[in-house]
């Protein structure tokens, strides 16, 4: 939204101007954008008079400066912009529709992502889109928002821009307001596993020490993208054994963006944490070890368990870190 405003600008200045803007005149250039969040709030659909925002005298100087020429020189020289802007000293006036027009690319990329969602067979079944956030405010947003999704109940509260941080604040003090919530990264250890020429790549295959083909990095998926998840209970729970010659093994934890990942360096999976599990009980026999994942408050807490002893190794990965 801020970038198609500026975007504009810079179409009428040209990027070195609006870059140099940038660099030598940062207060300015602040003062800009809050200039644009207040107006932008100002633009209905309904609307039909003028919208006018004042540009920094700085911007008008360093064009002048770099142009040769008045800035509003180089608007009459565009004739799309001739009958759109208009200047009086330092403020611009825009009609309707080019006002309008910085809310497009926005709202129907936020249309797109709200119909991804609800393809999904869990969100599809939602009943109403909650507005919350500063641009929940613009009546463009919740126009467009209610004529694409119009079997859904729209509501924005007031103060909308304030509701994501109250709920911060709620959360704070009572976590246990959240039942439960969509993961939003398929989560996974790294594990070796038996070559599967059908699956795995060739060039990824090695012989162990038994000389069984084997290949390493692989992701072992416990939760899926869009999977529910609760704070309260585990959210996947596998059976893992030490290979061949250990004690334990280390749980290495990844996350990824994609549904089914196969590698944990495949493009966007990334490193959580790691934590050490011991299988081995009293009488020196080696067992195996249940590793299940909990999604607490703002953290993510794997738990292991010894099969034969029940002895628990615990770590937390925190997600404001």
């Amino acid at each position: 939204m801020d970038l198609a405003f500026l975007d504009f600008l810079q179409s009428i200045t040209g990027p070195k101007v609006m870059e140099r803007f940038r660099k030598e005149c940062q207060d300015d250039y602040v003062d800009l954008l809050r200039e644009f969040e207040v107006k932008k709030r100002m633009v209905t659909p309904s609307l039909d008079a003028r919208t006018t925002y004042r540009i920094p005298i700085s911007l008008f100087d360093i064009f002048r400066d770099m142009e040769d020429k008045e800035f509003k020189d180089a608007v009459r020289e565009r004739r799309e912009l001739v009958e759109q802007v208009s200047f009086i000293g330092d403020k611009m006036r825009l009609e309707p529709i080019a006002a309008k027009r910085f809310f497009k690319d926005t709202t129907e990329k936020i249309v797109d992502h709200l119909q991804h969602l609800f393809s999904d067979s869990k969100a599809g079944e939602a009943s109403s889109i909650l507005m919350v956030g500063g641009f929940s405010e613009s009546q463009m947003l919740c126009d467009v928002v209610q004529k694409a999704f119009p079997d859904k109940r729209v509501i924005m509260p007031s103060e909308a821009g304030l509701a994501v941080l109250k709920g911060a604040v709620i959360f704070g003090h009572n976590s246990n307001v959240i039942k439960s919530r969509i993961a939003k990264h398929t989560y996974g250890l790294k594990m070796y596993k038996e070559y599967d020429p059908k699956v795995h790549p060739k060039e990824r295959a090695f012989l162990d020490e038994n000389n069984r083909p084997t290949v390493r990095g692989c992701f072992d998926k416990l939760v899926e993208i869009g999977q529910s998840v609760s704070p309260d209970e585990p959210a996947a729970t596998k059976t893992y054994h030490p290979t061949t010659g250990r004690s334990g093994f280390t749980v290495k934890l990844f996350a990824s963006p994609e549904n089914n990942p196969m590698f944990v360096d495949d493009p966007g999976c990334v490193r959580i944490g790691e934590m050490s599990v011991d299988c081995l009980d009293a009488k020196g026999r080696i067992g195996s070890a249940a590793v299940s994942l909990i999604f607490g408050g703002t953290e993510l807490m794997v738990h292991a368990v010894n099969n034969k002893t029940g002895e628990e190794t615990k770590s937390s990965f925190d997600f404001l870190q």
